[in-house]
């Protein structure tokens, strides 16, 4: 299978049906050519969209997809009018990162941190308590919120900056950074 570039573009904006979405994945995963190609598209719509998250979806481990470590992530338990119980699989290497939750309403926004003191490291995180090898995570989204998203990046940003958020958004679009998303409710 070789998609086109409009495709692929689709494949960006989760604008496939699910059993298409899954063809294009299972293409990427086979390709370094096309993963290429992937990642240039990215580096296009990170450009001309400069100020949106471009996350992977549901169940698509982004970084896995372009070449590199991956971080596996489950819902557990919750209620889908309050909270939700995550069971993240952190590399090794990865567990002094920081963590970024993330939850989608309208667009991609940020839940922490946003002030200093809720910087955490994935390996700050607890164990989690049914999931040996995982760390737990509890969030809990806006009430219209469709999917949340846990990334980790090297350091945090300077929160004070009038876009602190602006090179991870880029990182993560282009799969340098680990991002793993799920769905609510």
């Amino acid at each position: 299978m070789n998609p086109s570039d409009r495709v692929l573009r689709q494949y960006i904006a989760e604008a496939l049906d699910p059993p298409r979405f899954e063809e294009v994945s299972e293409a990427l995963a086979a390709s370094p050519a096309l993963r290429e190609r992937l990642a240039l598209l990215l580096a296009t719509t990170v450009q001309s969209s400069p100020h949106r998250w471009l996350l992977p979806p549901p169940g698509v481990r982004a970084p896995a997809v372009l070449g590199g470590a991956a971080m596996r992530g489950a819902v557990m338990d919750g209620d889908e009018a309050d909270w939700m119980e995550l069971a993240l699989q952190v590399p090794d290497d990865q567990l002094d990162h920081v963590v970024v939750v993330l939850e989608l309403v309208d667009e991609w926004r940020v839940l922490a941190p946003v002030r200093v003191e809720e910087i955490v490291t994935a390996g700050a995180l607890p164990s989690h308590p049914r999931e040996a090898g995982h760390r737990r995570i509890d969030v809990t989204p806006a009430p219209d919120a469709t999917r949340v998203a846990v990334a980790l990046v090297e350091h945090a940003p300077d929160l004070t900056a009038p876009d602190p958020w602006a090179d991870v958004r880029r990182r993560v679009a282009m799969g340098e950074l680990l991002a793993v998303t799920f769905v609510v409710g």
